[in-house]
């Protein structure tokens, strides 16, 4: 099988809803927007940006490279 055509497997549920590899992809991204948007409200608040301020910024930065990573993987295999 070609490279392309498992990526694409593995990042679009549409095409192969019974894989276990796609599903534990699709778990992962949607655990990343929950989490992210949660990190962002958490920052929100001073005395928690203060205190974690550089992991949340850590944790922005490996989720920014995950889902430009994902983003060109889709644009990739289109």
């Amino acid at each position: 099988m070609k490279i392309k055509q498992t990526v694409f497997e593995l990042i679009d549920i549409s095409h192969a809803p019974n894989s276990l590899w796609n599903r534990r992809v699709g778990r992962v991204i949607v655990f990343l927007i929950v989490a992210s948007v949660v990190a962002i409200i958490l920052e929100s608040f001073e005395e928690l940006r203060l205190q974690y301020g550089q992991l949340f910024s850590v944790f922005e930065v490996i989720t920014v490279i995950i889902f430009s990573i994902e983003y060109l993987l889709r644009l990739w295999t289109a």
